[in-house]
């Protein structure tokens, strides 16, 4: 019966997430630019210079920070028109981050954690800051997914986790700012010394 219900929930979710996202438009104007950068993935590749920013500094050295979300939107866009790929892409990763959540708390030993993810997940900033195209659940995802592996003491994963952080969103610092604190309270180093390494080898 309870898996009944799990079932119904989510399927339930998903139809609402479709019917907000179903206007044919997009609340915020990074959209466009994040769709663009994925279609310039799948046209020419890895994108380092922008002739057409010549005069800034970005014409001949620019960095892809969100590399990552526009390499797993690339994919979306091919099957299916830019918008609507969007827009499914989007969903996609609202629920793998809402997903992910849950499996950190109950990871955790959180009582109730499934009431704490029904609240979050009609919760409006949550609601209205994850339904944007950016890559902002992708980094929670993998800040969720680093305290898992915290707790389960898997600690090599930081070094996997930290890599595709860097290449994902640029708050990726907040990552050793988590395990340092708990490095402090577990008495271990080796946690930060493998989400540095991480970092360090996808900066290089």
């Amino acid at each position: 019966m309870r898996y009944v219900f799990f079932s119904c929930s989510i399927v339930g979710y998903v139809i609402f997430l479709a019917f907000v996202q179903g206007a044919w438009a997009f609340s915020d104007p990074d959209a466009f630019y994040h769709m663009g950068m994925a279609t310039h993935l799948l046209e020419f590749g890895l994108a380092d210079q922008f002739s057409g920013l010549a005069p800034t500094t970005l014409g001949q050295h620019f960095v892809d920070q969100h590399f990552l979300l526009h390499a797993l939107l690339a994919p979306f866009l091919w099957l299916m028109t830019p918008v609507v790929g969007t827009k499914v892409f989007v969903i996609i990763l609202l629920l793998l981050c809402l997903g992910t959540f849950g499996w950190m708390l109950r990871t955790g030993q959180v009582r109730g954690w499934w009431i704490a993810v029904g609240l979050v997940a009609l919760a409006n900033p949550w609601l209205f800051r994850l339904n944007l195209v950016k890559a902002t659940p992708l980094a929670l995802t993998l800040l969720w997914l680093s305290i898992i592996v915290l707790v389960k003491k898997r600690y090599w994963w930081l070094t996997i986790i930290g890599f595709v952080y860097v290449w994902t969103h640029g708050g990726f610092i907040l990552l050793p700012l988590v395990v340092t604190a708990w490095c402090l309270t577990h008495k271990t180093i080796v946690p930060l010394l493998c989400t540095l390494g991480g970092i360090i080898l996808a900066l290089l």
